[in-house]
């Protein structure tokens, strides 16, 4: 008998039949639940003819939102709806490796900033090097303009729907936590396979900014979001955040050189004064969040340091955190 982070599996067609996958049940001590009380769903996909069952499948993806193995077969196409995040495809003998259960459960990884500071750069020269040393690792943007509020939070930080300054900060709070929430199956599936999860932004970043909006108020906005996003919206805790302080003015001034950047929109180009109020928060976070939170100084003296030199500040922070090396 197998260790898997599984208890119950629904196995689409019935597999009264199927030799192969009732001896999956023995193997790894599975119950059979129906679709929707399944931890996870395998779907042998040896038809496309078979429409009740594509219907199914599709609304256990995306609807029930289930970890999902799909049993494919070279000559029979995939619905193009299948692919998503939480459902792996591969022949029937690797099986084995979704079922699986990784040495440690996966981590959150969080790289934080003001605007111009250099989250997404530092988190993409982060996943390169974990891919590099043969670490499982995922990382998703926010906010996911492919994702529920996405597209919308774009639009307002643009000025298409007015002045951001007349916006409760409360709902726009929400806004970005529904977004978050909408891939909130896709974390929690990649905790569970043991991935190391790269982040530049998520629930601190809604603190800040929308807590500098609210500067007296801003222990209560904190505490609002932390029950909002952590409690009613059930995301997962972040295990370890970096926040890259790095003066506003500084940001500014390099965003505006910057060529290759888009447009910037109404928190980049907010005043001075809602920046360090922004600065202010993420610095007081460290008494928060003792240990699962550290700051990178991004200035020596008068001098911004180099790319390099941040990301090996960070990766030295977390280089004895990250889990589940290949060997």
């Amino acid at each position: 008998m197998y260790s898997t982070p599984y208890k119950s599996v629904c196995i689409l067609p019935d597999p009264l039949n199927y030799e192969f996958y009732t001896n999956l049940y023995k193997m790894y001590d599975l119950t059979h639940a129906e679709m929707k009380h399944a931890e996870c769903i395998i779907v042998n996909h040896d038809t496309n003819d078979d429409y009740n069952r594509i219907a199914r499948v599709t609304y256990a993806i995306h609807v029930l939102k289930k970890p999902m193995y799909i049993v494919i077969h070279a000559d029979i196409p995939v619905p193009h709806l299948w692919n998503e995040e939480h459902v792996v495809m591969g022949d029937k003998y690797k099986i084995h490796e979704f079922f699986a259960k990784p040495e440690r459960r996966g981590r959150i990884f969080v790289i934080e900033g003001g605007d111009g500071c250099g989250k997404q750069t530092q988190a993409t020269l982060l996943r390169r090097r974990l891919e590099q040393e043969d670490y499982p690792v995922k990382t998703i943007d926010f906010p996911n303009n492919e994702r529920q509020h996405g597209m919308l939070i774009r639009e307002i930080l643009a000025g298409s729907h007015g002045d951001i300054k007349n916006l409760d900060p409360f709902l726009f709070a929400s806004l970005y936590a529904q977004n978050r929430w909408s891939v909130k199956h896709i974390l929690n599936f990649w905790i569970t396979r043991g991935y190391n999860i790269i982040l530049d932004r998520y629930i601190i970043s809604n603190i800040a900014h929308q807590g500098a909006h609210e500067y007296r108020n801003r222990e209560y906005v904190a505490k609002q979001t932390e029950l909002f996003e952590n409690e009613t919206l059930g995301l997962p805790h972040a295990n370890h955040i970096i926040y890259l302080d790095l003066p506003p003015e500084v940001a500014r001034t390099a965003m505006d050189k910057d060529t290759t950047r888009a447009a910037l929109d109404q928190n980049e180009l907010a005043p001075l004064e809602y920046k360090n109020n922004v600065r202010k928060i993420y610095l007081e976070q460290k008494n928060t969040l003792r240990r699962t939170y550290d700051i990178v100084k991004c200035m020596d003296d008068d001098i911004r340091i180099s790319r390099k030199d941040v990301h090996n500040k960070i990766y030295d922070m977390w280089s004895d955190k990250f889990v589940n090396k290949h060997m």
